[in-house]
């Protein structure tokens, strides 16, 4: 049997696709932001969870929805962290800016990742120039903590967000 060259490569992405899918399917949604965010957390301070964290999260598609989408680009910022090679370390923290930015265009009413972008630009390099949403992002956090139903409904979030700006200003 013959199979021309585009048949295959069009059999051939769609098995990539379904893998991708799959894998974003293996994150139950009920549990996905707190597993995220705490390996988020353990992989900030431990360069072999950062390993960890990026590996997994490297799995995930772009089309993602647009929280894991925010946890994939912040993997690639804390491989960044962590990396002693420079040229690594530029291309770990473009990626990983690229996609925090695709993930708040996806979803720019979600503070929890205006959030990580704000504190990644709060803690990037001048020379990065990566500074841009500052206000923007710190506006949208203070609004959702002058909030008490939202807060209420992420108060982990919330916890996360005031020690943040009382260590920081």
């Amino acid at each position: 049997m013959k199979v021309s060259l585009p048949v295959l490569a069009i059999i051939l992405l769609g098995s990539i696709l379904f893998r991708c899918q799959a894998i974003v399917a293996e994150i139950p949604p009920a549990t996905v932001t707190e597993d995220l965010r705490d390996e988020y957390y353990r992989a900030n301070d431990d360069s072999d969870a950062a390993d960890l964290f990026y590996e997994k999260m490297e799995k995930v598609p772009e089309d993602a929805p647009a929280r894991v989408l925010g946890y994939k680009g912040i993997a690639a910022l804390v491989e960044a962290k962590h990396s002693f090679n420079p040229i690594n370390k530029m291309r770990y923290f473009s990626e990983g800016s690229r996609l925090l930015d695709a993930s708040i265009e996806k979803e720019p009413s979600n503070v929890e990742l205006r959030f990580l972008r704000f504190t990644v630009q709060d803690n990037a390099p001048f020379f990065l120039d990566y500074h841009d949403q500052l206000e923007e992002d710190k506006k949208a956090i203070t609004t959702f903590l002058s909030d008490k139903t939202r807060v209420a409904a992420s108060p982990s979030l919330a916890l996360k967000i005031s020690e943040y700006l009382k260590e920081n200003g």
